[in-house]
């Protein structure tokens, strides 16, 4: 093997190397620290919003004759999806409300 040969294939690997040894260190100092302090400047307005849904959410109850409750209720469903039916359990009785909606905002 030539000396340039030499040079050329130990230069790759040397730079190769040093590539690798720098993206774990971006990876795990540089990056990590960053995203530590974004969850950090965030954490607050998580809780907040966190405390907010839980004081909007509809609460199990026992109601008397006449009385009502309200409350906000979130649930998953398919993106696509635009009509859908909400079946709310009263005993043993099922109460099945069909709801739709659009997708436009």
């Amino acid at each position: 093997m030539s000396g340039a040969r030499r040079l050329l294939l130990t230069g790759g690997i040397v730079l190769a190397l040093w590539g690798m040894s720098y993206g774990l260190w971006y990876a795990v100092f540089a990056e990590h620290q960053a995203l530590e302090e974004i969850a950090a400047k965030n954490q607050g307005a998580l809780v907040d919003m966190a405390r907010e849904i839980n004081a909007l959410s509809l609460r199990e109850c026992s109601l008397k004759p006449n009385e009502k409750t309200a409350g906000a209720v979130w649930f998953e469903r398919d993106a696509k999806s635009n009509q859908f039916i909400l079946r709310v359990p009263v005993g043993a009785v099922i109460f099945e409300f069909p709801l739709s909606f659009n997708h436009e905002k």
